[in-house]
């Protein structure tokens, strides 16, 4: 991951991304899981942290949408071990899947096996970081 600090994108990835992501969110699951680590790619290489950190957020959603808990977490540890990896991207990623965790009914649903791995995934990639103090609760 950088150091934190936030350098002036080399590029501006706003309107791409609005334009496209509504479109891939109706695409099949893994079909705009790939697109999206296209874009992922593209906007870290970039610098641009916060369209980077929309499309990881958007992975989350995505993958909690679709009940796929064990692809969300390959997705999580994947991201996170990506070279260059924007901490504000990293950050915004993590508290997606924690307002997960206080949003759903693991109990009700029967998935707190879920739960516990995806908490697992979380404590694995955030440990050690400074920004795990705000998202490991």
């Amino acid at each position: 991951m950088t150091d934190g600090k936030l350098a002036k994108p080399d590029q501006d990835f706003t309107l791409l991304l609005d334009k496209e992501l509504p479109s891939i969110s109706q695409l099949p699951l893994q079909q705009a899981l790939e697109r999206l680590t296209v874009l992922e790619k593209q906007t870290r290489q970039a610098s641009d942290a916060f369209s980077t950190k929309r499309i990881l957020v958007t992975v989350v959603q995505l993958c909690a949408a679709a009940e796929e808990w064990d692809l969300l977490n390959e997705e999580i540890s994947s991201f996170s071990k990506k070279h260059g990896q924007l901490k504000v991207a990293a950050q915004g990623m993590i508290a997606e899947c924690w307002e997960l965790l206080k949003k759903i009914d693991w109990v009700g649903t029967g998935k707190v096996q879920d739960r516990d791995k995806l908490i697992e995934t979380i404590r694995v990639v955030t440990e050690g970081k400074v920004y795990s103090v705000f998202c490991r609760g």
